[in-house]
């Protein structure tokens, strides 16, 4: 059974900000130190929705698109998140998910795509 005060839910949300990124940085041969820095201001784009399951359980998914403003289609992060808590006992719940992260201009030497298994325990009230 679902509580009655829950609420399913889909939602799109448009915003500001400013994305920063700083990499790697070293010394070179010549004494100059040196980071892979890329930064910009973005429109983010964001839909979420959340879905409540029987016995307390939510189903959760996020994806954001943040391109820089002055490269819409060159320079952009793009996140994709899902996520299913399960209740442990009282506001206690298990958490387990999947995000894949896109970098369209990553670091030298990194891939485009990341994909993270997160698991771990949450506290709501």
């Amino acid at each position: 059974e679902v509580a009655e005060d829950t609420f399913n839910f889909f939602q799109a949300e448009i915003g500001g900000g400013w994305v920063y990124e700083k990499y790697f940085c070293f010394t070179d041969s010549a004494g100059r130190h040196i980071c892979d820095v890329d930064d910009y201001f973005t429109i983010i784009f964001c839909f979420l929705t959340e879905y409540h399951l029987p016995y307390g359980a939510v189903f959760g998914w996020k994806f954001a698109f943040l391109p820089a403003v002055d490269d819409f289609t060159g320079d952009y992060l793009m996140r994709n998140d899902g996520y299913l808590t399960l209740p442990i006992v009282g506001p206690i719940s298990a958490k387990l998910g999947l995000r894949d992260e896109y970098d369209s201009t990553p670091a030298a030497g990194t891939d485009k795509n990341s994909l993270y298994f997160l698991a771990g325990l949450s506290v709501g009230w």
